[in-house]
This record gives structure tokens, C-alpha cells and sequence, in this order.
């Protein structure tokens, strides 16, 4: 069974400064302004299908709502990361960081277009919900890991539901 990493930043040590600099602002329940969380690039399904503001998909990952959010967020990639991390490579967490922000960014929009409502959203989520589920995939016939398989499959249906 693969041992956590120990020393060495792992990815999500490298993911907390950029996504505090991204949604930076005074530290309370919401950062900035509305205003400014458009500015700032937060995911608007209006502005991506009528204005194919497409960029948006990928910086909505990196804005926060807060200090609380943040930390949120920040705690369970850093938690379900260390862990990825001793299954696989830095690069192929990073990448599965990047490619589930850039889903759940998919799925808000698809979302919006099914209900026919504009919907604006910031955080990694999204990101934090395909670490989760890289897991689930990768523990697969690990007995060792078989609880924390089954623990990681009703995390990812909870949050997936809310």
C-alpha cells in the first residue's frame, strides 16, 4: 500500500497561495463586492454562452467567497490531495485538479442552460469533488482502503447533492 508523502510540497501546499491571491479581499463572508467578482473573472453562464467569455470556466476555480470558503476548499484539496498524491504523480494531481475545476465550471453551465437560469459562481468545488472521486477510482480493490472508500463515495454524493 503507498505510503503519504512526508516532505515536499505536494500540490495542494502549491494551490492555497494562488487561490488566496485570487480571492483576496478583506477576510469576512464575502470578499469583494459582486461587481468584482464579475471583474475578477467568476464563472457567469450568461457572459460565457452570449459574450463566449470561455476563460471564465477556468478562473471561477481560483475566486472564493470569502476567508471561510477558502479555507474550506483549501482544506479538503489539501487532505484529498496528499492523498492522491501517493497513488499517483505531482503532475497527474495538478492536472486532476485543474481538469475537475474545469468540469464542475462545465457542469454549472450545462446546469443553467437545462433550467434556463443565469448562475454565478466562484470556488473549486468542483476540483475538490474530482480529487475525491480520482480517489474512489484509484482505491478500487485495495482492501486496506475499502472504508475509506466507502467514506469517500457518500462524501462525494453529499456534496454532489447540495
Amino acid at each position: 500500500m503507498p505510503s503519504l508523502p512526508t516532505k515536499g510540497s505536494t500540490v495542494t501546499l502549491n494551490t492555497w497561495p494562488i487561490t488566496c491571491f485570487a480571492g483576496s479581499g478583506d477576510i469576512g463572508i464575502g470578499s469583494i463586492r459582486p461587481q468584482g467578482y464579475w471583474i475578477a473573472g467568476a464563472l457567469d453562464t450568461d457572459a460565457v454562452i452570449e459574450d463566449h467569455e470561455w476563460e471564465r470556466l477556468v478562473s471561477a476555480i481560483f475566486l472564493h467567497g470569502g476567508f471561510i470558503h477558502i479555507l474550506l476548499n483549501s482544506a479538503v484539496i489539501l487532505q484529498l490531495g496528499r492523498v492522491l498524491e501517493a497513488f499517483t504523480t505531482r503532475g497527474r494531481c495538478w492536472f486532476t485538479l485543474l481538469f475537475s475545476g474545469l468540469c464542475g465550471s462545465i457542469a454549472t453551465l450545462a446546469w443553467a442552460q437545462i433550467t434556463h437560469a443565469s448562475i454565478s459562481s466562484v470556488g473549486a468545488s468542483g476540483a475538490g469533488c474530482g480529487l475525491g472521486t480520482a480517489l474512489i477510482v484509484l482505491s478500487r480493490g485495495i482492501e486496506p482502503l475499502s472504508e475509506f472508500r466507502k467514506q469517500m463515495i457518500t462524501w462525494v454524493i453529499v456534496v454532489l447533492g447540495m
